[in-house]
């Protein structure tokens, strides 16, 4: 839209207003799974099979985390660098898309359960971690690993937007810590628009995906993301 590149101060305000828009949209059960894991670690300590449901879930959201966590932390500058330019992000959007597909296929074929093992739920952490490479989606790489070891549709997108928060305030954070040392460089105005416009769309978008994915497969995302990419591989080859 011919703008400038913004500063870090918008970036981080559209992560947090992504943030709020989860934590609204899943607040009751995130309650639940504080509450529980809480009150088990102080019941049980590092006992973890003596966990109830929810504290194990809990656990198993933090489990998750760990990857994308650990990578970011390492390598999120270099694959920052590297990879910034349009190909770069049309490939990984092919990637993605081709993961999307696999995991569809094997969607079919797969015994299907609701909640993921302490095992399983690592695995997805690893493929979150791949929304690193940018053209990679967060939310549809998770869901993908989700899908590929057997969760239902509904339930692999709830733990997938679950599994964001830790990762979204985290990079919110980061970005925070950045600001100390650059000026905010816009006024109050289109930060608060942006946030707000960030926390009403990704609440419509959260909502509009778990309701979708209850009947629907991914199949409308993966047409769009190939379309993306030809558009991205055209503009690479003709600009």
């Amino acid at each position: 839209m011919g703008w400038a590149e913004q500063p870090l101060a918008f970036d981080t305000t559209l992560h947090l207003g992504t943030a709020l828009a989860l934590i609204i949209y899943f607040f009751k059960d995130l309650v639940i799974l504080v509450k529980a894991f809480v009150k088990d670690v102080l019941k049980n300590k590092f006992n973890f099979k003596s966990f109830s449901p929810d504290g194990k879930f809990g656990l198993k959201i933090i489990l998750a985390s760990l990857p994308a966590g650990i990578l970011g932390f390492l390598l999120s500058d270099f694959l920052d660098n590297t990879f910034r330019g349009v190909a770069s992000v049309a490939v990984f959007l092919l990637l993605g898309s081709i993961l999307m597909i696999f995991a569809e296929y094997r969607y079919k074929v797969t015994q299907k359960k609701d909640n993921p093992t302490f095992l399983d739920s690592l695995f997805v952490g690893f493929f979150q971690s791949l929304a690193l490479l940018p053209g990679f989606s967060r939310s549809g790489a998770s869901i993908s690993g989700g899908m590929l070891l057997g969760l239902n549709r509904e339930n692999a997108a709830k733990f997938s937007f679950i599994l964001s928060i830790p990762v979204i305030l985290a990079a919110g954070g980061s970005q925070l810590l950045h600001l100390r040392h650059d000026p905010l460089g816009l006024t109050a105005a289109p930060l608060l628009v942006g946030f707000l416009v960030s926390a009403i769309t990704g609440y419509i978008a959260v909502d509009f995906l778990i309701k979708f994915l209850k009947s629907k497969s991914l199949l409308p995302f993966i047409i769009y993301r190939i379309v993306l990419f030809l558009i991205l591989i055209g503009f690479v080859i003709f600009k």
